[in-house]
């Protein structure tokens, strides 16, 4: 597990939740939205191309958007501390 985690504001939030209704994707991204590490987060999924859950305030369906707007890019810590997720998908 990665050493951020243990920050993450959902650590303690049942990990069904995070895969499961739309209603609970939008519990989630609330959760994200107040999380210190919600951008080490996302980096990990994006990286990882993790395909399932919320991950950095972004449903599966919002990283895949983001993964297609940069098809090529290897690393995604610059673009992501330098832009809001909101304004890249």
């Amino acid at each position: 597990m990665a050493s951020w985690w243990a920050d993450a504001a959902c650590a303690d939030t049942d990990a069904e939740l995070m895969f499961s209704t739309a209603a609970d994707q939008q519990l989630i991204k609330r959760i994200c939205r107040r999380c210190p590490v919600a951008t080490e987060c996302l980096i990990e999924s994006l990286e990882n191309q993790i395909q399932y859950g919320v991950w950095g305030g972004l449903t599966e369906r919002e990283r895949r958007v983001l993964l297609r707007k940069h098809p090529n890019r290897s690393s995604w810590r610059s673009l992501l501390q330098a832009n809001s997720t909101t304004a890249l998908v």
